[in-house]
């Protein structure tokens, strides 16, 4: 039996093809891993946020309970513009936002201009109180932004930053005979959260 020589151009030829096409597997697999590793990623993200959610609702439910049936101190306070004084005691249904020049400035304002669209629905007592990192600029600038037409006070004591013992802020009170019937600890980047808590205290007070 013969055996014929592969022409050596024929030879060059098929292993150009075998090259070309190792070539398109790598580049295939390449993209194959990428892909993989991108969608892993993305997973991971999209789990840590949605761990994140979670964690702020609960911590914020958590401190809810905890503000909740507690009685608020009573101290000095200051109006930003008038510079009147009076103490923090609340007899009558008073709504209440604790803000700090430290907390989170779009939330504060965002939660200033859900106050102002509660109150539309019915009369109750509001006022907003600095309790720590005050900055006369922020406040008036927060009551320009939204719209409020409550009064802004300052806190002339540590009790309230004392009082709080989250550090977060906004943080919304509602408060009856000194003591807290209901709160909210906003929680940033969720406006449905905030907008769920008024929508139920709607109905449960007015």
């Amino acid at each position: 039996m013969e055996i014929y020589p592969i022409p050596i151009s024929k030879f060059i030829n098929m292993q150009n093809e075998i090259i070309k096409k190792f070539k398109v597997h790598i580049v295939f697999i390449i993209i194959l891993v990428g892909l993989t590793i991108f969608n892993f990623l993305k997973y991971k993200n999209k789990n840590t946020t949605f761990s994140q959610s979670i964690y702020n609702k609960i911590y914020s439910l958590t401190a809810s309970q905890t503000l909740d049936g507690s009685t608020f101190p009573i101290t000095k306070i200051q109006e930003t513009i008038t510079g009147e004084i009076k103490l923090t005691q609340f007899d009558s249904l008073t709504l209440v936002i604790l803000l700090s020049n430290q907390g989170c400035h779009p939330c504060q304002l965002r939660e200033l201009i859900n106050i102002k669209k509660f109150l539309q629905y019915g009369s109750i007592n509001a006022l907003a109180i600095y309790s720590n990192n005050y900055n006369e600029k922020e406040a008036l600038g927060l009551k320009k932004m939204s719209r409020i037409t409550f009064p802004i006070f300052y806190s002339l004591s540590d009790q309230i930053n004392d009082f709080n013992f989250t550090n977060n802020y906004p943080i919304i009170l509602i408060i009856e005979k000194q003591r807290i019937i209901s709160s909210l600890v906003a929680i940033p980047l969720d406006d449905n959260y905030s907008q769920n808590y008024f929508s139920i205290l709607r109905k449960k007070i007015y």
